[in-house]
């Protein structure tokens, strides 16, 4: 559980610093040892009070971003995954993934989207595979006289 914090100045001065600098809420948080819930509270509570505290800018994805969070879709990192890696919130990075499927750059994935194979259908695939490795078996068995 994080520490209790004593909000001075200084800190305050810091966190106001970082928050207009871009930096998100959570990492902010993590550096000043506290939950993202209390800074969170924090911030609103310096809103109320007139401190003019912007949220983060949005960020324009890059071609390196998107090759970037791309690849990671490829290596089976989730959207959260990505996001922590790349430093960007987990809505923007699923925002992001869902142009890109919608876009034919990357596959569906999941069940009920409609795009890829069902489990059962996958499933059907490797069953029939399955039969036809096992008839070959036999005709080799047959062919070779193993077993008997």
């Amino acid at each position: 559980m994080p520490a209790k914090i004593n909000w001075t100045d200084e800190i305050l001065d810091h966190l106001v610093r970082q928050r207009e600098a871009g930096v998100p809420a959570r990492k902010i948080a993590e550096e000043l040892g506290v939950g993202n819930t209390t800074l969170e509270q924090k911030i609103a509570e310096l809103c109320l009070e007139g401190q003019p505290l912007r949220k983060r800018v949005k960020q324009e994805w890059t071609r390196d971003d998107v090759n970037c969070i791309i690849q990671m879709a490829r290596d089976g990192m989730t959207a959260p995954e990505i996001a922590e890696e790349i430093d960007r919130s987990a809505a923007s990075v699923n925002s992001k993934l869902t142009k890109l499927r919608k876009a034919g750059m990357l596959p569906w994935v999941g069940q009920g989207t409609g795009h890829k194979h069902s489990r059962k259908e996958q499933d059907a695939e490797v069953r029939a595979l399955l039969r036809r490795f096992t008839a070959a078996c036999e005709v080799i068995k047959e062919a070779t006289g193993y077993g008997r």
